[in-house]
């Protein structure tokens, strides 16, 4: 049930962003950022108009922010995972939103360069 609502979220705010944002020229590569904030884990999206798969340090580059870039997860069974769990279940969401190749409803995410990750941790690719 966890990982079914994460899911719903997760895609509602990606096809949020992709209706009102046009991904400026240049960009390169997206990044889903994640931290821990007070009531649970908060994801957030960055472009940048650099990529580099051996240096994390791109991600830092905001050349793209969109208006509603943060989504705030604080419902009281995520606030309970673990870092971990909650990484493995942003990065598994957002592989499957990827592999639908709906850019029709998901424009911005019709990049070549896709990861996520903590601020403070290793980014995992996702495309």
């Amino acid at each position: 049930m966890l990982r079914q609502n994460i899911d719903s979220i997760l895609e509602n705010w990606i096809k949020e962003i992709s209706s009102k944002e046009i991904l400026p020229e240049g960009i390169q590569a997206l990044n889903f950022g994640i931290f821990e904030s007070e009531n649970g884990y908060t994801v957030y999206l960055t472009g940048s108009n650099e990529y580099d798969a051996e240096d994390d340090d791109w991600a830092c580059n905001e050349d793209f922010v969109p208006n509603n870039r943060y989504l705030e997860f604080d419902q009281k069974e995520v606030s309970m995972l673990d870092w971990e769990e909650f990484l493995n279940l942003i990065v598994d969401s957002l592989s499957n939103i990827i592999s639908l190749e709906n850019y029709s409803e998901y424009k911005i995410l019709n990049i070549a360069n896709i990861t996520s990750g903590f601020d403070d941790g290793d980014l995992v690719k996702l495309k």
